[in-house]
């Protein structure tokens, strides 16, 4: 009789070699690696940046906009190397300078700043999790921009074969405790 030490490397031999003839014999199409790029985009996407000024209105009057729109092309002149804190806080509006900051492409915030041209003003926003009113100007930015499929096709293929892989194998298990259930303890 084997003691289960032996049995257990037994079981693992026979179900690595189980998993090399699966893998033989798993073939994925260019049509199905590409369902798969499509479907997982956000893993193949390059994420952009932006520079921007947030600003925060707690007086929310034409006039405070115009005042903070003033001030943040004020600040937007200055060079960084001048002036690299460039921001400003008072009772009617604050305004912080993002530099940097990276798109990407889950976040609801990214959609919101991709759709504000460079050097212009977004509406005034009432964000989640924000107390007030905010606005975006955007002084630069790099779109986010999806790898082309041939650059991470391998990959592609890899993954369909290793998701493939997995359902011969659950469905193998399926029928290996069907036939050979497993006994009641007692």
């Amino acid at each position: 009789m084997m003691d289960s030490l032996s049995l257990y490397i037994s079981k693992r031999f026979i179900a690595e070699k189980q998993l090399l003839n699966l893998a033989k014999n798993i073939t994925v199409s260019t049509e199905e690696a590409k369902k798969y790029y499509d479907s997982n985009i956000s893993d193949y996407t390059e994420f952009g940046n932006a520079t921007f000024y947030q600003i925060f209105v707690t007086n929310n009057t034409k006039e405070t906009i115009a005042k903070a729109q003033k001030k943040v092309l004020e600040l937007a002149a200055l060079s960084d190397s001048l002036h690299p804190f460039k921001g400003d806080k008072n009772t009617l509006y604050s305004i912080s300078y993002e530099k940097n900051v990276q798109l990407i492409p889950a976040f609801s915030f990214t959609s919101t700043i991709e759709q504000i041209p460079v050097k212009g003003f977004s509406k005034l926003l009432q964000l989640p999790n924000y107390n007030s009113p905010v606005m975006y100007y955007v002084v630069d930015k790099v779109s986010a921009k999806a790898k082309p499929f041939d650059s991470v096709k391998e990959d592609c293929f890899n993954k369909v074969k290793e998701e493939k892989q997995q359902r011969e194998m659950a469905q193998l298990y399926k029928i290996a405790t069907t036939t050979f259930p497993t006994p009641a303890k007692q």
